[in-house]
C-alpha cells in the first residue's frame, strides 16, 4: 500500500478530527474515565485565531494596533508554543513589551478556556495528554530541516508507543556556478542563446534566465530569442 502523505498541519488537524469522531466526550488521562456532556474543544482555524488575539490587542487603549503587530504577536506566542516555553516564565518580565505579551498571552488562553477552544499548536500537548494514539502505522518524517521541541516530544511518544518513526531528506542536487566577464550587452546576450541551446541539445526544457533589467530590456530580448 502506498503511504499517506499529508502536510504536518493536515496529519495534526486530521488526528485530532478522528479523535474527537471516536471519543465525543472529554477524556481524564489520569483516571482514564469520561465527563459527562464535556466535549472536546473545538478546533479554531487562523483566522478565528487572528480575530481573537485582534479582539484582545485592540482592547487595550495604551496599544496602537496595526496588523503588523498583530502578526508578530501571533508568532511569538506560535514559536512559544512550539519550543514548549511556559507564559509564567520570569524572563517574561525583563521589559515592558514581553510584560504586555505575557498579558496578552494569559489572556488569550483564558478565552480560549471559557469558551471550550484550542488553536492548531495546541493540538499535540492535548492529544497527549489523553493518550491518543495518533498514528498505528510506521510515521516518516519528510523533508524536515530541523524539528522543534513539541515535534521531539512527539517522536518520543511515538519511540514510547512502538511507533516506528524513518526521516528522508531529499538529495541534494550539485550545481557549478560559472561567471562570464562580457565586453557589452550584444556579447552577453549572444553567450546566453549559445547556453540556451546547449542545455536544451542536453535535454534540459525548463531553463530560468534572470534578467535584473528586464523591464528595460524585454523587447530587445524578445527579439533575439525569435531571430534564434
Amino acid at each position: 500500500d502506498k503511504p499517506k502523505c499529508l502536510p504536518y498541519r493536515a496529519a495534526l488537524i486530521k488526528a485530532y478530527e478522528q479523535f474527537n469522531f471516536i471519543y465525543p466526550l472529554s477524556k481524564l488521562a489520569s483516571s482514564g474515565t469520561f465527563r459527562k456532556n464535556e466535549h472536546h474543544p473545538i478546533l479554531l482555524s487562523d483566522g478565528q485565531c487572528q480575530y481573537l488575539w485582534r479582539k484582545i490587542i485592540k482592547s487595550e487603549s495604551s496599544i496602537t494596533y496595526s496588523e503588523g503587530l498583530l502578526k508578530a504577536v501571533i508568532s511569538a506566542w506560535e514559536h512559544c508554543q512550539q519550543w514548549q516555553i511556559n507564559p509564567e516564565n520570569p524572563n517574561f518580565l525583563y521589559t515592558a513589551q514581553t510584560r504586555q505579551f505575557q498579558r496578552w498571552w494569559l489572556l488569550f488562553e483564558e478565552q480560549l478556556k471559557q469558551q471550550g477552544l484550542i488553536t492548531e499548536c495546541q493540538l499535540i500537548p492535548y492529544l497527549l495528554d489523553v493518550q491518543y494514539s495518533l498514528f498505528s502505522s510506521p510515521v516518516i518524517w519528510v523533508c524536515f530541516d530541523d524539528f522543534t521541541p513539541q515535534q521531539l516530544h512527539l517522536q518520543e511518544y511515538f519511540l514510547a508507543q512502538g511507533i516506528p518513526q524513518y526521516q528522508y531528506d531529499l538529495k541534494e542536487k550539485s550545481s557549478q556556478a560559472e561567471i562570464l566577464a562580457a565586453q557589452d550587452d550584444k556579447e552577453e546576450y549572444q553567450q546566453l542563446m549559445l547556453w540556451l541551446h546547449l542545455k536544451i541539445q542536453e535535454g534540459h526544457h525548463r531553463i530560468g534566465v534572470v534578467v535584473p533589467n528586464l523591464e528595460q530590456e524585454s523587447s530587445l530580448l524578445q527579439r533575439i530569442l525569435t531571430h534564434h
